[in-house]
């Protein structure tokens, strides 16, 4: 454990302190700047910012992660040199980076809530709600980039499969959903429905953020079969359940392949 805490400790300080980290932390916090500048409305501004995170943060995550990956192979080459075991040097990695890019994203979308004092009551929980899942979405995809960077050694097809499945989840998937309920309107399909929504990340930590607002209107099809199937409390607590299984499974999975792997 404390040479895990210490590979992570490296990969945090390293991600911390390149410009990448920098602009990702000034990205969140003029975005959520702006948007309490803008809207003028708290409860806009939180959905708004919602609407940002949930697009924003699985890309940024699955691009910077499989980016990390292939840049420190030299780092882990040199590692696993050393009587480390494979194991500890990839979860130290993993650790390092997701620690490094939730806390860039808490501080830079907290800050502003705190320079206005509007960090009190059902604010501080909605944006506590939005903070949790934030980080949820960051581990799920970050594993998402792990697992692609272990499994192909090019890197410009490992981005590109990383980017594709980006796209995949946060587009096409919703696309699938909507020609599905079109093409089988007349049959009792919730239940499928319900069991499609929950291999999709995405889906899930926008449905357990909008549950909690006075938006549910917006929170689509799947958000709504949700709210009637399981009601809006178990409603975001299964989906919250889901995203926790989605934040360990990837990695475990690029695990599996990485304690195989030919370097």
């Amino acid at each position: 454990m404390k040479l895990v805490r210490t590979i992570a400790l490296l990969s945090a300080r390293d991600v911390l302190r390149s410009r990448w980290g920098v602009v990702f932390l000034l990205f969140f916090l003029a975005a959520t700047e702006g948007m309490l500048q803008i809207s003028g409305q708290v409860a806009k501004s939180l959905l708004n910012l919602i609407n940002l995170s949930i697009l924003l943060l699985p890309l940024i995550s699955v691009i910077f992660g499989t980016i990390y990956f292939y840049n420190s192979r030299e780092f882990v080459e040199l590692l696993l040199t050393q009587p480390v075991r494979r194991g500890v040097v990839l979860s130290g990695m993993f650790m390092g980076l997701t620690a490094s890019l939730a806390l860039c994203y808490w501080i830079g979308t907290t800050i502003p809530f705190v320079f206005h004092g509007l960090l009190f009551g059902e604010t501080a929980l909605t944006l506590g709600m939005l903070l949790a899942v934030g980080a949820l979405l960051i581990l799920s995809f970050v594993g998402l980039a792990f697992l692609t960077a272990v499994y192909f050694d090019d890197r410009g097809k490992g981005i590109g499969i990383a980017m594709l499945s980006w796209l995949t989840l946060a587009v096409v998937f919703d696309g699938i959903l909507l020609l599905i309920v079109y093409q089988f309107s007349e049959y009792p399909i919730e239940r499928l429905l319900l069991a499609l929504t929950l291999l999709n990340p995405i889906d899930l930590g926008r449905i357990a953020l909008i549950l909690r607002t006075d938006f549910a209107a917006l929170m689509g099809h799947s958000g709504a079969l949700f709210r009637d199937f399981f009601g809006a409390g178990w409603g975001t607590a299964v989906s919250i359940a889901s995203l926790l299984l989605w934040s360990t499974l990837p990695f475990l999975l690029s695990l599996r392949r990485f304690q195989r792997k030919d370097f």
